[in-house]
């Protein structure tokens, strides 16, 4: 679990993106793709479990399951990678 000792690293990397908003959604995100995984066995088992959708129907879900939800194209690289 990240703390804000953790963020404040994040936040003072300069290899990364370091906008506040961005570091706490990939935070968030992540611990909700945990609980995914841990809930279906491994989050391409969610993801399959959802197939076939179309571009905007994985958009709403995302949307749905995501507090911060990235956009559009890092869903589809995402999904592509998994």
């Amino acid at each position: 679990k990240y703390t804000e000792k953790d963020r404040a690293r994040l936040l003072a990397d300069a290899g990364i993106i370091r906008n506040r908003l961005k570091v706490n959604a990939a935070i968030v995100n992540a611990q909700r793709i945990l609980d995914l995984k841990k809930e279906h066995g491994s989050f391409k088992n969610w993801l399959d479990a959802h197939h076939p959708l179309t571009k905007d129907e994985w958009t709403k879900l995302f949307k749905k399951n995501l507090t911060q939800y990235p956009p559009r194209y890092s869903v589809i690289h995402m999904t592509h990678a998994i």
